[in-house]
């Protein structure tokens, strides 16, 4: 959530705005959703770089 957005003026900033910032699609995708980030996150748990 972005609580510094209005949420009567753009909504979809106010509840996704921070997620937006944070998560930038990489340029070998065309979308990223919260599934293909906690994939690439576990991914590299599982290898052990994990710092």
């Amino acid at each position: 959530m972005d609580i510094n957005a209005d949420p009567c003026e753009d909504f979809f900033q106010f509840a996704c705005g921070n997620w937006v910032k944070k998560h930038i699609i990489p340029e070998d995708r065309s979308s990223l959703s919260t599934f293909e980030v906690m994939a690439d996150d576990l991914q590299i748990i599982l290898k052990g770089n994990n710092v």
